[in-house]
């Protein structure tokens, strides 16, 4: 881990992808279902991810036909596959979504939501969560990264939502004389271009 100089950026970023990332699990991490925050950060079992990651037949198909619609486009085999596909055969989305080589299903979240959950688990520890955070490299990360908080998991992510949904964008509020000139100038060049000729170039 690297020490990073904009965390409140990083956090935002973070944010941004919890509002617009393409997958259900996202949004119900972002109102609030830790078990799918926990699914998105890759912190459960490895099984299934491709039904707990794209949990709708909607999400999936928009994987093959966007995402991958090259990939399986090309070859005999695979084309009769994507025809299904296109036209709304969940079954056939999934098989070719199975198909893929392993890790290169597209992650919901990416790499930098897990670091923001990484230095959560450093900054909730003290001067000793790096030390436990690396005692054991054949444990699971989650539970690395609950002896480094010294927490549950469950808790860690908790606290993670919370400095992510706290740095939300700060809307840009407008001063009161902007709506007044915008305005102005509409009505200026509309007047421009109804004294002008509709023949001159």
């Amino acid at each position: 881990m690297r020490p990073t100089l904009r965390p409140r950026d990083e956090r935002t970023a973070v944010f941004l992808q919890l509002i617009t990332a393409p997958s259900e699990a996202v949004r119900g991490c972002f109102l609030g279902d830790i078990g799918r925050c926990n699914d998105v950060l890759q912190l459960n079992d490895s099984s299934g991810l491709l039904e707990r990651w794209y949990a709708t037949p909607a999400e999936r198909e928009a994987l093959v036909t966007g995402s991958f619609s090259f990939y399986f486009d090309r070859g005999v085999t695979a084309a009769p596959s994507l025809r299904r596909c296109r036209a709304h055969d969940d079954d056939a989305c999934t098989a070719l979504l199975r198909s893929l080589p392993p890790g290169t299903l597209p992650r919901p979240l990416t790499h930098v939501a897990r670091s923001v959950l990484v230095r959560e688990a450093l900054r909730s520890g003290g001067r000793d969560a790096y030390r436990r955070l690396v005692a054991d490299s054949a444990a699971g990360m989650a539970a690395r990264l609950s002896s480094a908080a010294g927490m549950e998991i469950d808790s860690l992510v908790i606290h993670w939502r919370n400095d992510v949904l706290a740095a939300r964008p700060t809307p840009l509020t407008l001063p009161w004389w902007a709506s007044v000139a915008a305005v102005g100038w509409t009505a200026l060049f509309g007047f421009c271009a109804l004294r002008s000729s509709r023949w001159r170039l």
